[in-house]
Parts: C-alpha cells; sequence; structure tokens
C-alpha cells in the first residue's frame, strides 16, 4: 500500500495518518526548499516548514532555535501558533453544525446570541465567516483576560462600522462571535467541540489552545526584533481555559506543521466535512480589499498558473504562519517561525518559488569566525567627508551604524531622502511622525485608511510613544533616511531623534495607506555576516539584494561599502 494510500485509509478509520516528529527531506523540491532554508538560518530564520507533493511529504523540518536561552532546536515537532489560520477551524465548526442540524449559515446572529440590537437583527452567521457583517472592532489587545459574555456584549452595543453585508472588512470580532455560537448551539467549550468533532477525527493530537498538555519544551518561543524573548504564545496572559475572547475563535490555535497536513488531508476526504459542507467552506463569497476572494476562514485565488490556491496566514508580531493549498496542483505548504523572518513572508514569495522551479537566488554562505578575527576589524572609522562608521561584534556578526544619514540609506538598501519618486510619501510620513509626537493621531488614523479606531489608534500610537519618551528622552525631530520600493508597496524609513538617542522606523505603504509600522532599535540593515576574515555580507528577504563590505588591511583598516554613486572607503581611527 503507497503512503498515499496509508493516509487515506488511517484517516477513514480515524486514526492519525502521519507519525510525529520526523524530519524529512526528499526529492528535488524538499532539497531545493531545504538547502534555501539552511542558509537562511544564519540571517535570522527560525521555524518550521512543511511541503507535500501528490499525498507524499518532501520536507518536514525545523530550522533556527525554538529556545535560544535552552538552546532547544525548532524541530517539526514543536508547538507554535497558527494565528488567524485559526479562522478556517471555527467556520468548520460551524457547519458541522449545520451538518448535525442544528443550525443554518443563513440564520441571523439573535436566533442564537442574547440582548442583538435592531441594528444588528440582519446579521447572519454568513455575514460574520465572511468579514461582512459590518461589526466594529472592540477596544483591547489579544492578551487582555476578557470573557466571551463580555466580549459578546461589547461587539454588540458598538455601532456598525458598515451595514451588514455592504463590504468586506476583516473582522476578528465576527469570528469571535461565531465561536461563540458554537458554544451557545453545542453546550460545549470552543475549544471541546473542535477537539472532538474537528482535531480527533482528523488525527491531530498536537492542536488545541490548552487540551493537548503539551510538554513545555515542545512550545515555541517568541522573539521580538531586540532579540528579546517574549516567552511562549501561551503565556500572554492565559486563564485556566485558555485566552481571552480577543482571540478565541479568530487567532491563537497552536498545532505542529504536521498536524496541520492532518487537516489538509482530513479536508480532502469527507471524514470531517461532507462534499456539501466543503463546497460552501471553500466558495469565494466575497471580494476582499487586496481584489482576492473569501470563502469561510480562507482565501479562495487564482494563481497566475490558472489554478486554485485555498490559502491563510496569520501572525501577531513576532509569531507567524502560512498554510497554502494548491488544490488543483496537490501541493501543501505550511510554515511557521518565531523570529525575525516571518513565515508569511516565505510563505508569499520564497517557498511558492522554490516549490515551482521559479528561478530564485539563494540567500549567501556565510562562515563562522573566531572572536579574536572579528576584534581585528571593531572599531570607529571616518570616511574623507569626515562621517563615522561604528563597527561592533555581537554574536558572531558584526553590527554596522552609523549617525550620517547617507550611510545609512546604502546600509538599508534605500534610495537617499529627497528622490522625487518617493517625496509624496516622505512627506507626509514626516507629518504624520510630528503630528503624533504632539499626541495628534488623526494623520495616523487617516493612513490607515481611517478604518481603524481612534480609540485604538490612540491607545496603540499612545503607548509607542510613551515607551519611546521613558526610553529615550524629550522628542527632539525626524529625518527621512530613505525609500525604497518593496513588493506592491513603498517603504520609507525615519529616523526620530530623542534627547538620549535614536529609532528608525519603517513605514510600509500601499500607495495612499499604511500597511505596517514597524520599530527597530537597530540602524536598519546593520548587521553583517562573516563569508570570509575580510568580506561580510548583508541579507534580507525585504531586500534581497546582497550587500557585501570589505575591509582592508594595511598601515591601517579600511572598510569599503558599495553604493550606488560608487565605493564608499572609511578607515579606522588610530
Amino acid at each position: 500500500m503507497s503512503k498515499r494510500a496509508l493516509c487515506a485509509f488511517l484517516l477513514m478509520a480515524g486514526f492519525g495518518a502521519l507519525p510525529a516528529g520526523a524530519d524529512t527531506v526528499q526529492g528535488e523540491i524538499g532539497r531545493k526548499v531545504d538547502e534555501y532554508l539552511r542558509r537562511l538560518e544564519p540571517f535570522g530564520f527560525s521555524g518550521a516548514v512543511l511541503v507535500a507533493k501528490d499525498g507524499e511529504i518532501l520536507l518536514e523540518k525545523g530550522y533556527g532555535w525554538s529556545n535560544r536561552e535552552r538552546r532547544i532546536p525548532f524541530t517539526s515537532d514543536t508547538v507554535s501558533s497558527i494565528g488567524s489560520i485559526t479562522k478556517q477551524f471555527t467556520g468548520a465548526a460551524i457547519l458541522r453544525l449545520e451538518m448535525m442540524g442544528k443550525l443554518r449559515t443563513d440564520d441571523p446572529i439573535a436566533k442564537y446570541l442574547p440582548n442583538v440590537p435592531a441594528d444588528k437583527k440582519d446579521i447572519t452567521i454568513h455575514h460574520l465567516l465572511t468579514h461582512t457583517s459590518g461589526i466594529a472592532p472592540v477596544p483591547g489587545g489579544d492578551a487582555d483576560p476578557i470573557t466571551r459574555d463580555e466580549l459578546v456584549r461589547q461587539a454588540l452595543t458598538l455601532p456598525l462600522a458598515d451595514p451588514p453585508g455592504a463590504r468586506f472588512r476583516y473582522s476578528n470580532e465576527g469570528f469571535s462571535l461565531a465561536a461563540a455560537i458554537v458554544e451557545f448551539v453545542s453546550g460545549k467549550s470552543y475549544e471541546e467541540f473542535l477537539q472532538e468533532h474537528l482535531f480527533k477525527p482528523a488525527g491531530m493530537n498536537s492542536t488545541g489552545y490548552l487540551a493537548p498538555e503539551w510538554a513545555p519544551d515542545r512550545l515555541a518561543h517568541g522573539y521580538d526584533e531586540q532579540g528579546r524573548d517574549t516567552g511562549t504564545f501561551k503565556d500572554a496572559n492565559w486563564g485556566p481555559h485558555g485566552p481571552g475572547w480577543h482571540l478565541v475563535g479568530n487567532g491563537g490555535i497552536l498545532s505542529t506543521p504536521g498536524d496541520m497536513y492532518r487537516w489538509h488531508l482530513a479536508l480532502a476526504g469527507d471524514h470531517v466535512l461532507s462534499k456539501e459542507a466543503k463546497e460552501k467552506y471553500y466558495r469565494p463569497y466575497v471580494l476582499t480589499d487586496a481584489g482576492d476572494h473569501y470563502g469561510y476562514g480562507w482565501g479562495v485565488l487564482t494563481t497566475s498558473r490558472h489554478t486554485k490556491l485555498i490559502t491563510h496566514n496569520g501572525g501577531n508580531g513576532i509569531f507567524f504562519a502560512d498554510f497554502r493549498r494548491y488544490v488543483d496542483e496537490g501541493i501543501v505548504i505550511f510554515a511557521f517561525s518565531n523570529g525575525e523572518i516571518p513565515a508569511t513572508v516565505l510563505g508569499n514569495n520564497q517557498l511558492p518559488a522554490l516549490v515551482f522551479g521559479e528561478n530564485i537566488s539563494l540567500p549567501p554562505k556565510v562562515v563562522t569566525l573566531e572572536l579574536a578575527a572579528f576584534g581585528k576589524l571593531t572599531g570607529t572609522y571616518r570616511t574623507e567627508a569626515g562621517e563615522t562608521i561604528q563597527i561592533t561584534e555581537s554574536n558572531g556578526r558584526l553590527v554596522v551604524s552609523s549617525g550620517d544619514r547617507r550611510l545609512l540609506a546604502v546600509l538599508a538598501a534605500l534610495n537617499p531622502a529627497g528622490s522625487p519618486r518617493f517625496a509624496s510619501l516622505e512627506d507626509r510620513t514626516r507629518r504624520l511622525v510630528e503630528a503624533a509626537a504632539k499626541g495628534d493621531f488623526k494623520p495616523v488614523q487617516d493612513a490607515f485608511g481611517g478604518q481603524m479606531p481612534m480609540k485604538r489608534i490612540e491607545e496603540q500610537e499612545g503607548n509607542l510613544w510613551r515607551q519611546m519618551r521613558e526610553n529615550n528622552g524629550e522628542f527632539v525631530g525626524v529625518e527621512i533616511v530613505g525609500s525604497a520600493r518593496q513588493g506592491p508597496g513603498t517603504r520609507v524609513v525615519a529616523r526620530l531623534n530623542f534627547q538620549r538617542g535614536s529609532l528608525s522606523l519603517t513605514y510600509l505603504w500601499d500607495r495612499e495607506n499604511i500597511m505596517g509600522i514597524r520599530v527597530m532599535r537597530q540602524p536598519p540593515g546593520s548587521s553583517f555576516f562573516p563569508q570570509s576574515e575580510t568580506d561580510f555580507v548583508r541579507f534580507s528577504l525585504r531586500d534581497p539584494q546582497p550587500l557585501v563590505i570589505r575591509f582592508q588591511a594595511g598601515t591601517t583598516t579600511q572598510v569599503v561599502l558599495p553604493s550606488p554613486s560608487g565605493e564608499i572607503q572609511a578607515t579606522k581611527a588610530q
């Protein structure tokens, strides 16, 4: 019996189809993806990836560290957050209840939720599952210990952001309300229902909020951009029954690559959802803001090869996950991460390119040097123009920084500030920062398309500015370092100067709106890894063109930085 046939047989019998925790690398595709990810490890990738084709696993392996302090490697058996991929389980739970005759997706939510006001009487379960309910965001964060009943009360009390069914507006609250309906209708907790009707039938023994009772060392720790340990995902104020209801039903489920592949196999048959239920599950109901379609907790896309892709991703800024099912081509890709390089970036770009044979450059090779080799190179360097460069060593790499904007732009692969191509967005970024420094967050809200409630903007931006002032003193001013294209958008890097130091912020713009803001304590593009004792390379998925700096020894040590306007040489101060 083939492995694929065995998987199908075991699923029909109600058993898990795959052994847990065994690293797999096979076939040309598996080896290509593995080589790419091994090369990416030194540049900050830590996580796990699974690639399967036609029912055969070609790659299932972990990379980097699950726990850096205790040197616990990330493996295929490591447990991490799948983020908003959780939404597909809520959609499946609703469809299971419909299969059981306990509800219908076109039922109004007032049939199941208490005290639904008149302006929300027309909202249906279908609206919740397609982000078309018009429900406004409920203030608060994922870690807040809000109860189900309080979340439901607040969501139903707030004025609608849109009339029901009027438009797609991504809504975590909609899926939390759907999870509440699962509890009201089934008489079980959300996780209990998922375990009984979805996870156990699919053989997913390592998936849930708390039910699997994982050994602590199996849980991945998260690391922010400064490398600080943020703990495991469930360390964020979870109670005895799991997370607060800002997260339940819309995010935060923990799993493994193997379990997510078991879920794919279960959906390939009729063991968990019937053929009719799956037709509703994947139907492209509504056009998203990105121009794709959305089903019940899934994005439904058409690839450039005119094939169907059923997908979703998730993340909270530290933990990321990406799940792609190319159902017409028999390809499954799942990835998650816990550090600097998000699995969502890999899943959207590099992994599909590798799997489908597109031309993609490998990350550069690096070597390990003795600490003494770094000591010869660290110090302060000065260019002929009088600009200074500081070079230090940190964890087997060189950290290159400068107070000069021209050199910062070179290090971050940016067009220097003032380029006519980016002048409008640079000016808007400057005005946005200057207003926020005075406590005026309206330009920030406008930059996000006016979709985020002002209360949430004031809370998030207020906390950020409070933190920056506590750490660095009063705000002095903002300088635009430079800009560059990034995918379909544009990134603008600004340096915020305070009395006791500076911070770099990246603003990622999509035409007129901001897609995200990233705070960087280190100057952008500042980490260089050794290729030899004289050559060091910077590499980032955001700027895939490697930047190599070269040291020359003589009576004095010099460093050479390539730049668009020619090489920049700096001499080490004696």
